[in-house]
């Protein structure tokens, strides 16, 4: 009869009522401890001894009959048995679970029968795969194992239990740890957690609530993955689904995580009508916080669209508010005629006060951050003490005079507020505002006051940011003290990340040091520190901050005449930029492979690279970049000999200058210094002394010291490159007046002193000496003193000089851009076959020999072989007359015309020669050409 019953019964049921009826019979007809056992091990995604051992003997199950407290079975013979079961599997690397769809069935039984169990083993899961976690993060931290050791996993099973046993308050923890995997760029583990939640989430075990806060964390992943396709999928899902779906936070969440993916894409204009849609939808809310967020990075969006007006608009709107939220209550503040008084928004009416119990506060005007003493950090740790910042009201505009009131009287007349990361960011963007407007000490004011926000906040990334831009500031204003300090400083902030472990900071480091580095022309330091930073970028999916790296390398292969590896790495760049859709830094891409192809002499590729860049900037809205792309342009026009094409591209760029309402005064001098220098290497003296001094002059005006010597040493190169040497000596000397730790200036004055002649070789003997011990690794320097001793007629010092320079080369290892020097320096010392074999290897692998084959043809001609003589100067004559304008033909004219007279000087027979005379006809008649026509057009001046 009873079987009966349970039949009729159980054909009432649905199928899915069916297999969970069946399901759990089974688990009840088991012996009492192995059911008690399933019941938890059905809770868990997977089990051993010890989590049995770690979740029993919370609650129980109603039903089990003869479970007693006395337990007979051990955690390794439950787990035996339950292993055992036809229903379960091994799960790999870790043990051994149920499978998914019988755990399901028991889940939903105890989600539905037995929640008070369900909750109480899932509250003990939490706390044991938790106190694994944190055992494992404690360790590490004392050092007892290395951080890539912690199983972050663990925090997927706390994660996934915490939802079940408490979700109000779980929601926040899990919260929290999905930040961290963010900033930890841990994808995996963050997407594990996102998987563990949705079987919660489709099994209807979290609230609707929790479920859309679910949908925001996809989306931030769909953010940091790069996945701009999955972001604007499931913003649009969200958007349209009703309000019982997705409530209003959610839609406007949604929304402002569109937007950012778009700014990541450089898809600027749909991202603007995202955020100012997200403006209304926060206002409609009451939800200050998400209002003030979205229009930061409205302010943000213009920056990265160099519209600085508005984006300086947006962040003094943003500011303006955040003091309000941030003001100290008004028991807290003196007392004020107005609840809102005028206040100055200026970093120097900003004062920094650390406040202990009876004391009126300590005023740090430094500004810049600095190590606090013993006694300071003493201070710090006491529990009473709060760092505020207190404005001053502007007291004038107020018709309020405190002229001659002291510094307690005059505390009245200032507004206390609190701070923190957002206030300091703020500052932050502020300073790079100012930088961009050619403001340098307003920017360096408003980054000292976020700097010294963010090391009281402990904020590693963003003081390092604060710094960084600090010691730009310092190069900007020729002020390399400040350069020095904020170098000293930024090694301190990398050595905290490294002690903190802070990922993120490290490799905002190490790119920051390459970059220095590679400025400094420290190479090989600059080399490591790439490829360190590469490396890191790489395990944290970082596209972007690789892509960077490999452009850093690239450089690095291109100045070492590794072009083959240097093209493969700008193109790889742009593929990754390309595979996360950063539209900006994929046209940044285009721009050094075009640069490439210039150096190459590969004009038509360059052309393409630069058209399709400037292509990308237009679609993109990006000033600088349009400006860079029509330079490059220029370029490739001017080296073609198209001067009327090389000068239309530097009018628009010039145009595109001056068009902005917030005047772009550094391009404008930029471009001029391209104007003066197409005029003067055409011969137009007059128009290019004019452009040289508006140029000038705008440099000055914006006291950018490091603009204005950028501008002479470019007018030095150009002097030089012409034959004009005592004026490029000139130029050279007024940009050492300017830094005299200039190296480049030291080297190109010793170049253009030695091409003189010997009257000025111990003067370019002296500046190639200064300029080693700037560059005490460059060789070409060492060969330049030889030249200088030889010069001078001190032979046997520059043979020394040059063996020396020949061992170390070798014994360091031959590298393609050293291959041309150690040519020279065994020419010089008289070993002219293996001379000859260096320079033909340079020549068949250079893409532009010019100089290479005039000192080949020189070696050739010395070890007698002069038919191939004439060949190698023929062969550099015809390449020569490929290089426009004209008038740069002559600095390589006149170096291969004085070394060919030095030969003849050393051996008189040379001027018997039939091809020796061909040789110096040819080298004259180049000179000639050059020199009477000087803006001809191609074709114009065969040899």
């Amino acid at each position: 009869m009873a079987t009966d019953k349970l039949i009729s019964k159980l054909g009432e049921l649905g199928e899915q009522e069916l297999l969970i009826e069946v399901t759990v019979r089974y688990l009840f007809s088991l012996p009492p401890e192995l059911a008690d056992a399933a019941f938890r091990g059905a809770i868990l995604r997977w089990f051993t001894p010890e989590v049995l051992q770690g979740v029993s003997g919370a609650g129980t199950v109603s039903g089990i009959e003869g479970l007693g407290s006395d337990r007979k079975a051990s955690p390794d013979e439950l787990c035996d048995q339950l292993r055992k079961l036809r229903f379960a599997e091994e799960y790999p690397g870790r043990g051994y679970s149920f499978h998914d769809m019988t755990r399901e069935l028991v889940l939903s039984y105890l989600w539905g029968k037995e929640r008070d169990f369900y909750r109480k083993v899932s509250a003990q899961a939490a706390g044991y795969f938790g106190g694994l976690l944190n055992a494992q993060i404690e360790r590490s931290e004392l050092g007892e194992i290395d951080p890539g050791e912690i199983d972050w996993d663990l925090g997927v099973e706390r994660a996934y239990h915490s939802i079940v046993a408490d979700e109000q308050e779980a929601i926040e923890a899990v919260g929290s740890f999905l930040d961290f995997l963010l900033q930890e760029r841990k994808l995996g583990t963050y997407h594990a957690v996102m998987q563990a939640l949705s079987e919660h989430a489709e099994a209807g075990r979290m609230l609707p609530d929790s479920q859309g806060r679910l949908k925001l964390w996809r989306l931030q992943e769909a953010i940091a993955n790069y996945n701009i396709t999955g972001l604007e999928t499931m913003t649009s899902e969200i958007l349209q689904a009703p309000d019982a779906g997705a409530p209003g936070w959610l839609k406007a969440e949604a929304t402002y995580q569109l937007a950012s993916g778009l700014c990541l894409a450089s898809r600027y204009d749909e991202a603007e009508d995202h955020l100012k849609q997200n403006l209304d939808q926060y206002k409609d809310l009451k939800d200050p916080d998400g209002w003030l967020r979205a229009v930061i990075e409205l302010g943000a969006l213009e920056f990265y669209r160099e519209n600085y007006d508005p984006a300086t608009d947006y962040f003094a709107d943003a500011l303006d508010f955040h003091v309000q939220q941030l003001r100290v209550p008004e028991s807290e503040r003196p007392e004020s005629e107005e609840d809102r008084p005028l206040l100055v928004f200026d970093p120097a009416a900003w004062h920094r006060r650390e406040l202990y119990p009876g004391d009126e506060g300590q005023d740090q005007k430094e500004g810049l951050p600095h190590a606090a003493s013993e006694k300071e950090a003493a201070k710090e740790e006491t529990p009473q003490s709060v760092i505020l910042y207190f404005i001053e009201f502007d007291t004038a505009k107020m018709g309020i005079d405190i002229t001659g009131q002291s510094e307690d009287e005059a505390l009245q007349y200032e507004w206390p507020v609190y701070f923190d990361d957002t206030l300091a960011k703020l500052w932050l963007n502020f300073g790079y505002l100012q930088r961009a407007k050619d403001l340098y000490d307003s920017a360096a004011a408003c980054a000292r006051l976020a700097g010294q926000m963010y090391v009281d906040l402990e904020n590693l990334t963003g003081a390092q940011a604060a710094v960084q831009l600090l010691r730009a500031l310092g190069a900007n204003l020729g002020d390399l003290e400040t350069v020095k300090a904020m170098g000293e400083f930024e090694h301190r902030l990398f050595d905290e990340a490294i002690a903190r472990r802070d990922q993120t900071a490290v490799l905002s480091g190490l790119i920051s040091q390459a970059a220095s580095q590679f400025d400094t022309d420290k190479y090989e330091e600059a080399g490591v520190n790439y490829e360190k930073a590469y490396s890191l970028a790489e395990s944290l999916n970082l596209a972007s901050e690789k892509a960077a790296c490999l452009d850093g390398l690239a450089r690095l292969n291109w100045i070492r005449g590794e072009y083959d590896q240097a093209l493969e790495r700008f193109r790889t760049a742009g593929e990754l930029y390309e595979q996360v859709q950063n539209r900006e830094g994929w046209a940044g891409s285009l721009l050094s492979l075009g640069d490439l192809h210039l150096a190459g002499n590969q004009l038509d590729r360059a052309e393409e690279c630069f058209l399709q860049a400037l292509d990308r900037y237009n679609q993109i809205g990006t000033f600088s970049g349009r400006v860079e792309s029509l330079l490059g342009l220029s370029v490739v026009a001017k080296s073609k000999g198209e001067y009327d094409r090389s000068f239309a591209y530097l009018d628009q760029a010039l145009e595109l200058s001056r068009s902005r309402k917030d005047t772009r005064l550094f391009s404008q001098a930029t471009v001029l210094s391209r104007i003066a220098q197409l005029h003067l290497s055409l011969g137009h003296v007059d128009q290019a002394l004019d452009a040289f001094d508006q140029a000038l002059g705008i440099a000055d005006r914006i006291s950018n010291k490091q603009l204005t010597s950028t501008i002479l040493l470019d007018h030095a190169q150009l002097l030089s490159d012409m034959a004009e040497y005592e004026p490029a000596v000139q130029k050279y000397g007024q940009v050492i007046d300017l830094d005299l730790n200039n190296s480049q200036a030291y080297a190109g004055k010793a170049w253009a002193l030695e091409n003189i002649g010997k009257q000025r070789a111990a003067e370019a003997k002296e500046a190639y000496e200064k300029a080693s011990e700037l560059q005490p690794d460059d060789w070409w320097l060492r060969k330049g003193m030889a030249n200088a001793l030889r010069l001078s007629g001190d032979k046997q010092a520059a043979t020394a000089k040059y063996k020396r320079v020949v061992e170390q080369i070798e014994q360091k290892g031959v590298q393609p851009a050293d291959r041309s020097m150690l040519a020279w320096c065994c020419y010089q010392l008289g070993e002219y076959e293996k001379a000859e074999n260096i320079y033909r290897q340079v020549v068949a692998s250079n893409p532009n020999p010019i100089s290479d084959c005039f000192d080949l043809g020189l070696v050739l001609l010395c070890r007698e072989q002069y038919p191939e003589a004439l060949k190698a100067y023929e062969h550099a004559a015809a390449l020569l007359q490929q290089r426009y304008p004209a008038l740069l033909r002559l600095g390589l004219i006149y170096v291969a015309i004085d070394d060919l007279q030095e030969a003849v000087e050393a051996n008189r027979s040379l001027s018997g020669v039939e091809e020796y005379n061909q040789i110096k006809g040819l080298l004259d008649k180049q000179q000639r050409r050059a020199r009477s026509n000087p803006d001809g057009k191609p074709g114009g001046d065969q040899v």
